[in-house]
């Protein structure tokens, strides 16, 4: 079963703007430019689980919402 990226990337976006962190904000806090992190919200761009559980991290969900 292949990933659903656009699905992740919008959980992703979701998540952020309910924790009121702009992209410049987690972009900063994850060391990642703005333009990586909107291709990943937008699922262009297919995310690494170590990354994504990053993200999760500092969002405050798991993986499994996501």
């Amino acid at each position: 079963m292949a990933l659903d990226y656009k699905l992740i990337g919008s959980r992703l976006k979701q998540a952020r703007q309910k924790k009121k962190l702009t992209q410049e904000n987690l972009a900063e806090m994850l060391d990642v430019s703005i333009a990586f992190l909107s291709r990943v919200e937008c699922g262009s761009l297919d995310i690494s689980l170590k990354r994504l559980s990053q993200i999760c991290e500092i969002l405050g969900v798991t993986e499994g919402a996501i």
